[in-house]
C-alpha cells in the first residue's frame, strides 16, 4: 500500500521528456519495478491507480499493467480506452494486446464495446467504441461497421470507415455496396488471408500496414517491404500463401474468442 501511495515515485522514464520510444512498465521507476517483482500480488494495488484522478498516474499505471497477464485488469484497462488523455488511451491499447490472453474477460470487454457502439444516445462514447473495436481487430463487427456507413452522423461514418480499413487493409471509401461486395467474397476467409491479399494493394500505405501487421501476427518475415517491385512483392506473397497452407492455418484456426489475431498496439 505504501508503494501504491507513492506511485510512480522518482521517474526513470518521464512521459513529458523527449524519448525515442516507450519502455516496458518495469522501467518507469524503481517503484514500478518493485510492483513487477511482487508479481500477481501487486495487481489489487495497481487497479485503483488505473482510475486515479491524476492523468500522469493513470498513464504510468496503464503502462505498468502490461507487465501482468491478469483477468482482473481487463475491465479497468478497458475503461482507459475512453480516457481524456491520449497517452493513456494509447497505453491501454498496448496493454490490451497482452491482456488478450485473458479470453473470457477480453470477450466481455468486446461485448461491452459492441453494445456502446450500437447506442447512439451518447455520440462520443459510440464513436470511441467503434474506433476501439477496429483497433482491437474485432472482425465480427465488420458487417455492423458497413451498416454504419449510412449513419446521419458524419463522425460515426468516419469511425466506421476507419475501422473497416483497419480490419481489411482495403479502402472502398464510404461505399456500402463495395464493402458488401468485398465481404461477400472474402468474409469466409481468415483475416490473416486478408492481410496476405493486401500485400499487393495499389496503395503503399495499406501495403505497409498489411506487411507490418502480418509480421506481428504470424511472427514470420519473408523480406516483405511495401516499396518492392510488383514481381518481388508477388514472390513474398506466395511465400506467405505457402506458409498459410502448410502451417499458419493450423495456428490460427483453433477456437478463439476472436479469430482476428491479437489486438494491435496503436
Amino acid at each position: 500500500p505504501a508503494l501504491a501511495r507513492e506511485f510512480p515515485g522518482r521517474l526513470w522514464f518521464d512521459r513529458n521528456a523527449p524519448y525515442a520510444g516507450i519502455p516496458p512498465g518495469r522501467d518507469v521507476s524503481a517503484i514500478a519495478r518493485t510492483f513487477v517483482a511482487f508479481g500477481q500480488r501487486s495487481v489489487p494495488y495497481l487497479i485503483p491507480l488505473l482510475d486515479h484522478e491524476n492523468a500522469d498516474i493513470r498513464y504510468y499505471a496503464t503502462l505498468l499493467a502490461a507487465e501482468f497477464v491478469h483477468p482482473d485488469l481487463v475491465q479497468p484497462v478497458g475503461r482507459r480506452l475512453f480516457d481524456a488523455d491520449p497517452g493513456v488511451r494509447s497505453n491501454a491499447y498496448r496493454t490490451l494486446s497482452v491482456l488478450y490472453a485473458c479470453e473470457v474477460e477480453f470477450t466481455q470487454l468486446i461485448e461491452r464495446l459492441r453494445a456502446l457502439a450500437r447506442d447512439g444516445r451518447k455520440l462520443q462514447k459510440q464513436i470511441t467504441s467503434i474506433d476501439a473495436l477496429g483497433r482491437l481487430r474485432d472482425t465480427d463487427s465488420f458487417e455492423f461497421f458497413v451498416s454504419l456507413l449510412e449513419s446521419p452522423e458524419a463522425e460515426v461514418v468516419r469511425a466506421a470507415h476507419a475501422s473497416l480499413v483497419r480490419l481489411a487493409c482495403q479502402d472502398f471509401g464510404t461505399s456500402k455496396r463495395k464493402w458488401i461486395s468485398w465481404f461477400d467474397k472474402h468474409g469466409g476467409r481468415h483475416r490473416v488471408e486478408w492481410l496476405i491479399d493486401a500485400l499487393m494493394h495499389p496503395d503503399e500505405r495499406l501495403r505497409r500496414r498489411a506487411g507490418d501487421e502480418l509480421t506481428h501476427l504470424t511472427q514470420e518475415y519473408f523480406g516483405y517491404e511495401p516499396g518492392l517491385s510488383k514481381k518481388e512483392r508477388e514472390a513474398v506473397q506466395q511465400k506467405y500463401r505457402l506458409w498459410w497452407g502448410r502451417v499458419g492455418f493450423r495456428l490460427f484456426l483453433e477456437p478463439e474468442p476472436h479469430d482476428s489475431g491479437q489486438p494491435q498496439r496503436e
